[in-house]
């Protein structure tokens, strides 16, 4: 009769049926199908193998699992959001302990929820270092703006979520408003001569 699966765990390959000497977990639950090991180091590779034991004592071949690898979460730092004209430039540190790319994203808050920004240069897969920079033009996904806005830098090494993470830029100023049109209109002076005058972003008197 069934009485477990023996979970055997090493930092070395496990070849064959040369197994360590007792299992690093067992689980008794005969319709059990998955193990999550929780006692894992970031940037570490470990080797599994798998059998089932009886109630006899007798156990079975040895089945190998892994290489596999604990996962660390991106690290990102020194976020910095201004707009520049048109555009708002946003740099940052981004560094993982296992990959050399890391898949990036921007989003933005006007006060409401969290958006994924649209028009932007430098996201997707980016390589990892200090001073890493994307271009935002907002006028698409803001406009007619003009107040505080925050973005976040949204980093995913694509290996599940514990190789998610996030970094506020914290507010800045954003104005995507046009100038208004101006008005124009005409009145005579008391010397004859027309004046023109037109109000809007600025005001000029003509004579």
């Amino acid at each position: 009769d069934f009485k477990s699966f023996n979970i055997y765990r090493s930092s070395q390959p496990i070849a064959g049926d040369v197994l360590p000497p007792v299992p690093f977990h067992q689980v008794s639950d005969p319709n059990a199908i998955q193990f999550i090991d929780t006692a894992v180091v970031n940037g570490f590779t470990y080797h599994y193998a798998v059998t089932v034991s009886d109630t006899a004592g007798n156990e079975s071949e040895v089945a190998g699992i892994g290489p596999a690898r604990g996962n660390s979460t991106p690290v990102l730092g020194n976020i910095s959001a201004s707009q520049n004209g048109l555009e708002v430039r946003v740099t940052y540190d981004l560094h993982d302990a296992e990959d050399e790319k890391v898949g990036v994203k921007l989003l933005y808050n006007t006060g409401g929820n969290w958006l994924l920004a649209r028009d932007v240069v430098g996201i997707g897969e980016q390589q990892i270092g200090n001073g890493r920079a994307m271009t935002w033009n907002p006028s698409g996904d803001a406009p007619d703006f003009d107040g505080a806005l925050r973005v976040w830098v949204l980093a995913d090494d694509a290996r599940g979520p514990n190789g998610v993470s996030y970094a506020d830029s914290g507010e800045f100023s954003l104005d995507t408003k046009k100038p208004s049109a101006p008005i124009f209109y005409a009145s005579p002076s008391l010397t004859n001569n027309p004046v023109v005058v037109f109000s809007g972003e600025k005001e000029m008197l003509l004579q």
